[in-house]
């Protein structure tokens, strides 16, 4: 392996970690403060050129998953944590990290694919008829591992 090549992606990763601390509180305050610009904002940066999109601050998906990352951190730094009391398969920090990033972000893609449907393309009809039968599936699967879950933790603690 080239120490080289090792160096300038250990300077790549810092570099990005570093515009994150520095764009995260001004994405959370612009977010905060002017939620319907910031929607505007990020429809304009879709339509730039990837390399160009969102310089100023951070883009939706990874602000989200760090608003989620930030929340869950402060959750276990609460003292009054009901990790135990979750389904089995959520006791572990890694699986609920997942599984609330799953959680929020169906919300905006369901919300996309209605967007979609509403503008009558027909690929994009089948495409959100189709994705739609697939995420109530899945919704489905999930309120049922939670239910069950739950009847488990229930059963087990009598």
């Amino acid at each position: 392996m080239d120490f080289m090549k090792l160096l300038k992606s250990l300077e790549e990763l810092l570099y990005e970690v570093m515009v994150m601390l520095v764009f995260f509180p001004r994405t959370l305050y612009l977010t905060i403060r002017h939620p319907q610009r910031m929607m505007d904002y990020a429809d304009t940066e879709l339509g730039d050129v990837q390399s160009e999109q969102y310089n100023d601050t951070l883009s939706p998906p990874l602000f989200l998953m760090i608003c989620l990352v930030l929340g869950h951190l402060i959750e276990l730094a609460l003292p009054t944590s009901d990790l135990d009391q979750m389904p089995a398969f959520l006791q572990d920090d890694q699986n609920l990290l997942i599984f609330r990033v799953f959680m929020f972000s169906l919300l905006p893609l369901v919300l996309s694919l209605r967007l979609l449907a509403k503008l009558g393309t027909g690929f994009a009809l089948a495409a959100a008829n189709a994705t739609g039968a697939i995420l109530t599936a899945s919704l489905l699967i999930i309120a049922t591992a939670v239910v069950v879950g739950f009847a488990l933790a229930k059963a087990g603690a009598t």
